[in-house]
């Protein structure tokens, strides 16, 4: 591969990036100006334009490269996921919503689940779909393109810090969940940090499963399906904080020294299905650290 290549992908992640922080902001903020809250016609299309914005930009952006097919098969191919990481999927993205949950103790208020059965199908419905049209972006595209030429943990930092900000403009739309926690509270800041450790964890996942965007919806959906089912507290979200930071830090330490170093070109960075010529570097089948 060469330099320019790589080069250019590089650049397409920083795009990326840029353009969804754009338009979803853009239909957020509209969104609030507009008033009213959801359920009321314009807030409730632009929140929704804003949530599938990720996507829109994915798709333009794997088309204008010629890799929208392999973007595609990166979304539903499990055949990517070696048998053993989907155990391990359901545990670092549950984990630690569990433990920091079962931390209180048999005297947690309403119990440790706090939702019926009955809305359970619904709640897995719109997280699946908020996991389906974000991950093409987030992993599947900025961070895939980040590696070509930066650390992949660099990469997850980057991507984890814009992935914060995205959410920001929720939390003045009257009727999301983000309004009911307060711009600027405790759970704010709780809610918006812990998606910098889960961006590491999400480019660790998506090195050891051969660029699979199928894992990273996986995890996703798993740290939003433990976050609602168990309604944290405050002070669970606290401890969830801490568990994920620290999963996020032992994963990192486990990719070694070379973390720090420059990293050479995944293969196939754009997305477009062919390979890197042989001996340049690409990610191992089910191994390797968060820069191989």
């Amino acid at each position: 591969m060469g330099r320019r290549a790589a080069t250019g992908a590089g650049a397409g992640g920083g795009a990326a990036l840029l353009l969804t922080l754009a338009g979803s902001w853009a239909a957020w903020w509209g969104a609030w100006a507009a008033g009213g809250g959801l359920g009321a016609p314009v807030p409730t299309t632009l929140y929704a334009l804003g949530g599938v914005w990720p996507l829109l930009v994915a798709v333009a952006m794997a088309r204008r490269s010629g890799g929208l097919r392999s973007l595609a098969a990166r979304m539903v191919d499990p055949r990517r996921v070696p048998p053993r990481w989907w155990a391990i999927l359901a545990a670092a993205g549950a984990g630690p919503a569990i433990l920091a949950a079962l931390a209180s103790g048999p005297g947690r208020q309403g119990g440790l689940v706090a939702v019926s059965v009955a809305a359970l199908p619904a709640i897995v419905a719109f997280n699946l779909l908020a996991s389906a049209v974000e991950e093409p972006l987030w992993r599947g595209t900025a961070q895939d393109r980040l590696q070509a030429r930066h650390p992949a943990l660099l990469a997850a930092l980057v991507v984890g810090l814009a992935w914060a900000a995205w959410h920001v403009p929720l939390y003045a739309v009257e009727g999301t969940f983000q309004h009911d926690h307060g711009m600027g509270s405790a759970a704010f800041w709780l809610y918006t940090l812990v998606l910098i450790p889960e961006s590491v964890l999400l480019a660790w996942v998506l090195v050891h499963t051969r660029r699979s965007v199928l894992a990273a919806i996986v995890l996703h959906l798993a740290v939003n399906m433990s976050g609602e089912v168990l309604d944290l507290t405050t002070r669970e979200q606290g401890l969830r904080l801490a568990l994920t930071t620290g999963l996020a830090v032992a994963v990192a330490l486990a990719a070694g020294p070379s973390l720090s170093g420059r990293r050479r070109a995944l293969a196939d960075p754009r997305g477009t299905g062919r390979h890197a010529p042989p001996g340049a570097a690409g990610p191992p089948r089910g191994g390797g650290g968060l820069t191989a």
